[in-house]
């Protein structure tokens, strides 16, 4: 009797089994029939014709604070090729000054110089405070200079760090690019913060009764540098 009673558990077991296998089948065969969901790569916005083409991806908080880097004359142009031989997150890129030269059209004299512009950048960002003074909370917008100067820093292979150095680039000119990262990471720190404090006055905004204290926030000089910091990011 007991062997017909575990038996029959182990058929509702593997029936049960069935059943949630069957399910999912059929759930993979409705996904199937459904359209194929566009995926908003490159290729999506530029074509099939770019399909063997390679692509070098930029932040969106770099493109949105171009104002910040101040770039004149060759300068972006001359960073972009940068990018362009930046593979690795754990290797600098290195790349050759005639190879950029004939991408830009530059002379070789105007790479070097750029370049030195480049190390030698000194930038203003951002530095959003909320305060409260005399009860009243305030926003203060402010520029500072960047505690550290250039946006690249020109390494050879001795002065690279260990993990960063192998056979095949001994000899090569890096670049240091940590200073332009860690400008990046503040601007997105600031850009959070911005849109914390916009989501804040849009509460307040809702009760009549902060009518007075809005418009004081909102009056404000700081408060327009602010909100033309926010756009930036729309």
């Amino acid at each position: 009797m007991k062997t017909k009673e575990k038996t029959k558990d182990k058929k509702d077991k593997k029936d049960k089994e069935l059943d949630f296998f069957e399910s999912i089948g059929m759930l993979a065969d409705e996904a199937g029939s459904k359209q194929p969901r566009k995926v908003k790569n490159a290729l999506y916005k530029w074509g099939e014709d770019f399909d063997d083409e390679k692509f070098e991806p930029l932040p969106r908080i770099f493109l949105e604070n171009l104002d910040v880097f101040q770039f004149t004359g060759s300068e972006l142009a001359v960073l972009i090729q940068i990018f362009m031989w930046w593979t690795n997150r754990g290797k600098w890129p290195t790349c050759f000054y005639d190879a950029i030269a004939s991408r830009t059209g530059l002379s070789t004299r105007m790479i070097m110089d750029t370049l030195k512009r480049l190390e030698e950048k000194q930038v203003r960002v951002p530095a959003i405070e909320y305060l409260v003074v005399k009860n009243r909370p305030s926003i203060v917008y402010k520029e500072v200079k960047w505690a550290k100067i250039g946006l690249i820093k020109r390494l050879k292979y001795s002065e690279l760090p260990p993990e960063m150095k192998t056979k095949s680039n001994k000899g090569a000119r890096f670049f240091d690019l940590s200073n332009l990262l860690d400008i990046c990471s503040h601007l997105i720190n600031q850009k959070n913060v911005a849109q914390k404090g916009e989501e804040a006055i849009s509460r307040i905004r809702q009760t009549k009764s902060s009518e007075e204290l809005v418009y004081d926030i909102t009056s404000s000089k700081d408060f327009k540098e602010y909100s033309r910091f926010l756009r930036k990011h729309q």
